[in-house]
């Protein structure tokens, strides 16, 4: 379950994030909230991504899917928004 968030919506996310946790399903949380306060975020959910996922979306899925779950993911260096359309075709 992927969920992003701001600050307004927080408590309601990290009760989304722990209502499926208790089922089992792996979270992760991200968005303007969780960046700013990423340890925070972190007790609701299996992993963190703090600033923008873009490029680092793709990885994320290779971990969960071979269980390698990281507790937070954070982007080397600000996203070339110039590159996304092919980021996204090697998403789909």
């Amino acid at each position: 379950m992927g969920i992003t968030t701001v600050t307004c919506l927080a408590n309601i996310a990290y009760e989304i994030a722990d209502s499926f946790r208790r089922r089992a399903v792996p979270v992760v949380i991200g968005g303007w909230h969780a960046s700013a306060l990423p340890d925070e975020a972190k007790q609701h959910a299996d992993a963190v991504v703090i600033g923008e996922a873009e490029e680092i979306w793709p990885q994320l899925l290779k971990d969960v899917e071979s269980g390698k779950l990281r507790p937070f993911y954070k982007p080397e260096r600000p996203v070339d928004i110039s590159k996304l359309s092919s980021l996204y075709n090697v998403l789909s």
